[in-house]
């Protein structure tokens, strides 16, 4: 539980400090590659194999928000790799472990990966913390409601499906943001964000058809 929390802190952490240091286009396309990480990990120290569908739909995956944010990956350099390498990582790592460790208590985990953030982040921040009220309602519902609900349903779902499908579903929160932001603060999206979105979602759906029809066939 101790191992999981860390993990789920420390990812939440580099992908931040990705975003402050290269920016967000840079970091969210490199969380895509999750997946990957989460594959990596599962097969060398667990022997698991993905699925070969699995590992197509996240190269589906990764095009997709590479497609979305294309205007603004046109200077990454060798400084930006190493800030925003670290999230996809470990929490590809970390979603492996999960799912190895079916018995670790998926709440728990988040509560310890919260606090480690709080603590690290409070450090880091040499206790010099200033948030206006405007600012503290949204960030208030945001670590106490939605982060911890998604960290723990995608705990959850690594009971049932293997890491590298749990990482590749939850790449997800990338479109879905962009609809949120779309329904409540009225900003269009792109043609080209539309597009990417639509690669990534076919990707995360066909995929998920596949394995549920495999599934079915075995049953």
């Amino acid at each position: 539980m101790l191992i999981s929390g860390f993990l789920w802190g420390a990812s939440g952490l580099t992908f931040a400090i990705g975003i402050y240091n290269s920016g967000a286009a840079i970091a969210l396309v490199m969380l895509a590659l999750a997946p990957f990480f989460a594959a990596t990990h599962s097969y060398l120290f667990y022997r698991t194999k993905s699925h070969p569908l699995t590992l197509v739909a996240a190269v589906g995956a990764v095009a997709g928000i590479a497609y979305m944010y294309g205007s603004q990956l046109d200077r990454i350099g060798a400084h930006d790799l190493f800030y925003t390498i670290w999230a996809p990582l470990i929490y590809g790592f970390n979603l492996s472990f999960l799912r190895r460790h079916t018995a670790i208590n998926r709440i728990s985990v988040s509560m310890v990966g919260g606090l480690v953030g709080a603590i690290v982040s409070f450090a880091m921040a040499k206790g010099i913390v200033e948030v206006t009220l405007v600012q503290l309602l949204p960030l208030v519902i945001l670590g106490s409601l939605m982060i911890p609900v998604g960290q723990t349903a995608i705990g959850i779902g690594t009971k049932y499906i293997p890491a590298g499908e749990s990482a590749l579903i939850s790449s997800l929160e990338t479109i879905i943001g962009i609809f949120y932001v779309w329904f409540f603060l009225c900003e269009v999206p792109s043609k080209e964000t539309l597009i990417g979105a639509a690669i990534v979602f076919g990707s995360v759906i066909a995929n998920t058809l596949m394995q549920a029809y495999r599934a079915e066939g075995r049953a």
